[in-house]
């Protein structure tokens, strides 16, 4: 008994020995060694190879990336392993395939917790990590407890500050340009020459294309801008002869067949690795191909870590020192579900997977029954309504629907991006760039198919892809998370209109809040409508909503029985009217117009309101909100007339106040707004002087006032009257792009709106 007491004791301190020796052995492997560099990662969002000037783009601006690609690596081979945002911001984490990383590879995953990452490795071998901006996603990452990027920080300076000064660090800059959306002309507004841009082949020659590319280009100048002040302040704090920098993007741009897609426009980025001084690196122009996969690797090699086996991508270090070193033949990549786009309940993606060599590209297409970018029959889409929702909305994407039988050619090209494909497609790279002729099935491409096919087959059988060894089932059952705007809720249908609510759309520029959409139905395929964004949306459908929480206003709208009742009257022109909620308390700052803000609070404080004059305002960013965020979801899920001359806004009191702020701050987008009962009051003369000053041209634009007598509304008349002048000042002509009209007995309230808010509809839907 005695000897086996001894013998336990000897096992027990032999195990405790060994877990010592490996505790010691696993920090020896992953702890950094001296003298190891800085790493920064910047991430464009949505930018396709070749636009910058470093590429020989002449019509766009970007001189800090041009510096630095001519003293670094510029790859003019690059690939995303996804054209989508999750899953390839995951496998550039992962330095994996994407469709390895299971919830990971939709968008608006998960990233399983057992994948090892790049930051975490680092962050464990005592770098600092951090990320400002977009990180990994969109996506849930609750169970990872932080973004897979690492540490969110406002700022890279905010960052350097609260590291240790001799710390290494990994830092991912998360650019959010050029993603959509875009100003419509702030590219022409900027100085780009629409004359002067290559329109890729696959587009329509069309001005309305040229000015949408316009204003893609000038967020790429936006992230050249982003790029000086983080070098700038690298220089500032004396961190650049020991700092890599890596620039790059996630996926191309968010164009008809370029995001989302596996043709080059989608796949192929720009790529440009740059060194301080104190790190070897051949200055050059690499044609090798390369996966974004590859980063991974090579930031671990950089820190002198170990390269996790899991990892696909292969480390560029060698390549970067020897610009001959060829690491592969060919890369891979693939999608599976970017945006629920199909019908009848079918709630999977368009599962893709491709090889790209230098001569050819590869597509195998799993599911060539389905809608590449979502079906065009709006009322049978699994989201309804939704038509070819996987297709960012914008100008390019409407002109080539809304044209798309105008005559042979624009047939073609809007069949090329949102037809159907075979199972198979082949592409000859070098006689065809843009990948738009399939000579999959000539006799002559019989070799090389079969070759390209056993190629990707055997990659994909290699690294045990589920749409490959199984039915890819896998794929198709995880749930959108992370706070994805979809599915919506019905909330009615009826034989002319139907109404959804999403209930939390999320938003980077305010907080979350509901948004009801009343639509049209049993349309047309070609049926196209203008749309009214309405502001305090909970108050316009329904009859009971609180309002404002006060007596009085607890009568909503009703704005589909309105419109259904101007269709018995003959006026038939339908509309999307779209109810974007309220958030309570903060609905002052939001309404609240931002750039006379300092006036404005100091004749709040004068009226004795101390309670509303400390709140923040930023009412800025909820327009950019709205125009950023809202309208590009509403033109991609809707059937919307997409531009100016059908795009309104209205509200009422302060949601008057910020229509008519709205319709001044972005003419391009809005065509009109109608402003009832227009609370003036706080602000007094000073937004009369910034509405005279902003008003739109009144050759392209129209706006209707109104006020009552009774209550509150009595007070706004002598506002109304100098906002009259400021009209007349400007050109207007009442009653033709103008209506200011007083409603005698009506009051400020729900009530009175409904029962006149057939007036501006008319008036902001007439053509006349």
């Amino acid at each position: 008994m005695e000897l086996k007491m001894k013998l336990k004791e000897w096992i027990k301190y032999f195990f405790f020995l060994v877990f010592l020796l490996s505790l010691f052995s696993c920090n020896s492997q992953n702890k950094i060694k001296e003298n190891v560099p800085n790493i920064i990662l910047i991430m464009a969002d949505d930018w396709s190879y070749p636009h910058a000037g470093f590429y020989g783009d002449s019509s766009v601006r970007t001189p800090t990336m041009d510096r630095l690609a001519k003293e670094g690596t510029v790859f003019e081979q690059a690939f995303v392993s996804a054209p989508s945002c999750t899953p390839s911001r995951a496998a550039v984490l992962s330095g994996q395939h994407f469709w390895k990383l299971g919830e990971g590879a939709n968008l608006f995953g998960r990233l399983p917790a057992e994948v090892p990452l790049y930051t975490r490795i680092m962050k464990d071998a005592d770098y600092a990590v951090g990320f400002t901006d977009k990180g990994w996603g969109p996506g849930s990452h609750d169970h990872l407890f932080t973004n897979p990027a690492g540490a969110y920080f406002e700022s890279f300076k905010d960052f350097t500050q609260q590291i240790a000064p001799d710390q290494p660090f990994c830092f991912w800059f998360g650019s959010y340009n050029p993603h959509r959306g875009y100003e419509e002309g702030s590219g022409r507004q900027v100085g780009v020459d629409i004359s002067k841009i290559s329109l890729p082949k696959g587009y329509p020659e069309s001005e309305v294309v040229r000015s949408d590319m316009a204003d893609y280009l000038k967020e790429v100048q936006d992230l050249d801008d982003e790029v000086t002040q983080l070098f700038s302040h690298l220089k500032s704090k004396g961190l650049l002869d020991n700092t890599i920098i890596i620039i790059t993007s996630d996926n191309g741009m968010p164009f008809p067949r370029a995001k989302g897609n596996l043709y080059d426009l989608g796949t192929r980025v720009p790529l440009i690795i740059w060194s301080g001084k104190n790190i070897k690196q051949a200055v050059a122009r690499n044609n090798q191909l390369i996966s974004l996969t590859d980063l991974a690797p090579t930031f671990l090699d950089w820190a002198g870590l170990e390269i996790p086996k899991e990892m696909t991508g292969k480390s560029l270090v060698k390549l970067l020192k020897d610009s001959s070193y060829k690491p592969r033949e060919a890369v891979f990549f693939g999608r599976e579900r970017h945006v629920p786009g199909q019908e009848n309940g079918d709630w999977g993606g368009y599962p893709m997977r491709a090889v790209r060599t230098q001569e050819y590209l590869l597509i195998k297409n799993f599911s060539p029954n389905r809608w590449p970018a979502g079906t065009p029959n709006y009322e049978e889409a699994s989201f309804f309504p939704s038509y070819y929702s996987d297709v960012d909305g914008g100008p390019t994407r409407g002109y080539m629907i809304h044209h798309q039988k105008d005559d042979i050619e624009h047939q073609r090209l809007f069949e090329k991006s949102f037809g159907k494909r075979p199972a198979f497609e082949l592409y000859d790279i070098k006689k065809d760039p843009y990948q738009l002729e399939n000579i999959f099935d000539n006799p002559t491409s019989s070799a090389i198919k079969k070759q390209l096919q056993k190629l990707l087959s055997t990659e994909l059988i290699k690294t045990k892809d589920p749409r490959q060894i199984t039915n890819g089932e896998i794929f198709e059952q995880n749930n959108y998370d992370g706070g994805a705007p979809f599915p919506p809720d019905f909330v009615s249908q009826g034989n002319r209109y139907a109404t959804l609510r999403i209930d939390n759309f999320p938003s980077k520029w305010v907080i979350p809040r509901p948004i009801e959409v009343l639509f049209p139905v049993n349309t047309s395929y070609i049926d196209r409508f203008p749309v009214i964004y309405m502001l305090d949306g909970q108050n316009i459908f329904h009859l009971n909503n609180a309002g404002f929480g006060k007596k009085g206003l607890e009568r909503g709208w009703d704005v589909d029985f309105i419109l259904d009742s101007l269709n018995e009257t003959g006026f038939n022109q339908r509309a999307i009217i779209v109810g974007v909620f309220n958030t309570g308390i903060r609905r002052r700052a939001e309404y609240m117009p931002q750039e006379p803000r300092e006036e404005v609070l100091r004749r709040l404080n004068l009226m004795g309101d101390d309670y509303f004059s400390n709140i923040p305002i930023h009412s800025d960013n909820y327009l950019r909100f709205m125009v950023e965020e809202l309208k590009p979801y509403i033109d991609t899920h809707f059937k919307t007339l997409v531009d100016r001359e059908h795009t309104f806004i209205a509200g009422s009191s302060m949601g008057g106040m910020i229509s008519a702020y709205a319709i001044s701050k972005y003419p391009e987008t809005y065509g009109g707004a109608a402003c009832l009962s227009t609370h003036w009051l706080p602000l007094e003369g000073v937004f009369v002087d910034y509405f005279e000053k902003n008003l739109p041209d009144p050759t392209t634009h129209k706006l209707y006032f109104d006020f009552g007598t009774k209550g509150l509304d009595a007070r706004y008349e002598p506002y109304q009257q100098e906002v009259d002048q400021a009209m007349y000042r400007k050109g207007y002509k009442k009653g033709v792009n103008w209506i200011t009209k007083k409603v005698s007995g009506a009051d400020h309230s729900g009530a009175a709106w409904h029962r006149r808010f057939h007036e501006p509809l008319i008036f902001l839907l007439s053509n006349n």
